[in-house]
């Protein structure tokens, strides 16, 4: 890997992880921000691999298990010390949730491949899907009026809703954290939309889908600064789009969000 330097970078090492994810091959490698490789894992079905905190102590984290052809997956979260060495393994098993899926084996966990968190006094967020039948009559997209969607939630796949084996997919949880607040009531207090704007007046170059990735980088009494990666990049987008970071501000006074940043390369530009 050779990487191109045009101005300081920030101290720290780079975490990738290379993957061709339905053939199974990829593998987790650490980067120092001069292309030199630090450490590389195991290959394997790997994904979200990322440095985190647990209880004071820096940790890494990645997803392993299977991954369907829609986008999704069914696994575990691992989470490595210092030495990478592995110090405990999050599962979601089944239960007594009689979690339903595309596939048609059961698996020991139904963690989602996309993204986790650890968060205040040692908990993690993750994310699974379960296939439900539901009435989907007002939706003019589906061919029956009865099929299968899938219900999203934190411890969705495109899809016709025609039957468990291609559920509809109304809400694709590309993000563990969600772009909206809720006030100590349970009520929602305002929420950020990338493509029909949500609570806020999108300034140019601000209009996001399929974000991935979302993490409040500063929170100050009447803004917030957030970094979101920008996949609005897909076979049912209008048109083809750029991956690229960004970093956006929310003013809750003006009601409007603000590009602070936006990381991308002209000359070498992804479309992930």
């Amino acid at each position: 890997m050779n990487i191109t330097k045009n101005r300081k970078t920030e101290l720290g090492y780079i975490f990738l992880y290379s993957t061709k994810v339905l053939e199974g091959r990829g593998a987790r490698t650490t980067y120092t921000d001069d292309s030199e490789l630090v450490w590389q894992g195991a290959f394997g079905n790997i994904s979200a691999f990322q440095p985190q905190t647990l209880n004071g102590e820096p940790v890494l984290t990645y997803w392993s298990g299977t991954i369907s052809t829609s986008g999704y997956g069914r696994g575990s979260v691992q989470i490595l010390n210092q030495e990478y060495e592995k110090i405990h393994e999050i599962t979601l098993p089944d239960g007594n949730r009689h979690l339903q899926t595309a596939f048609e084996s059961a698996f020991p966990s139904y963690i989602d491949l996309h993204e986790d968190a650890i968060i205040e006094q040692g908990t993690i967020l993750v994310a699974a899907f379960n296939a439900t039948q539901t009435n989907l009559t007002s939706l003019e997209s589906t061919e029956s009026a009865r099929g299968d969607a899938y219900r999203r939630f934190v411890h969705t796949l495109d899809g016709s809703g025609t039957s468990q084996s291609d559920p509809w997919d109304f809400a694709h949880l590309n993000s563990i954290m969600r772009i909206y607040a809720i006030d100590k009531n349970g009520k929602l207090k305002w929420t950020l939309v990338g493509p029909t704007r949500g609570d806020f007046k999108l300034a140019l170059g601000t209009t996001f889908c399929f974000q991935h990735d979302v993490r409040i980088v500063e929170s100050m009494n009447s803004t917030v600064t957030l970094h979101i990666h920008n996949n609005n990049n897909a076979p049912f987008s209008e048109g083809t789009h750029a991956t690229v970071g960004l970093l956006l501000k929310l003013d809750f006074v003006a009601k409007t969000a603000s590009p602070e940043r936006l990381f991308s390369d002209a000359e070498e530009v992804v479309y992930a």
